[in-house]
């Protein structure tokens, strides 16, 4: 990480991601894609969707948002 003053305010210190932490972002966003490719591959358009949905239904749940119907 990389460490520079904030320009708006004297106090904090803004971090930003070296070029070796950018690129290891790529890569590691890179594997996750994939792996989420070959998780999908072997269901059906709409297998994918139900699944993306659920997952995204209980990823809300966990992190404490509900929908009221």
């Amino acid at each position: 990480m990389e460490r520079r003053p904030d320009p708006d305010d004297r106090r904090a210190v803004k971090l930003f991601p070296t070029r070796k932490g950018q690129a290891l972002h790529r890569q590691i966003q890179a594997f996750r894609q994939e792996k989420a490719r070959r998780l999908l591959a072997g269901l059906t358009p709409q297998e994918q969707e139900t699944l993306l949905s659920l997952l995204e239904k209980a990823l809300q749940r966990a992190e404490g948002h509900t929908e009221r119907r």
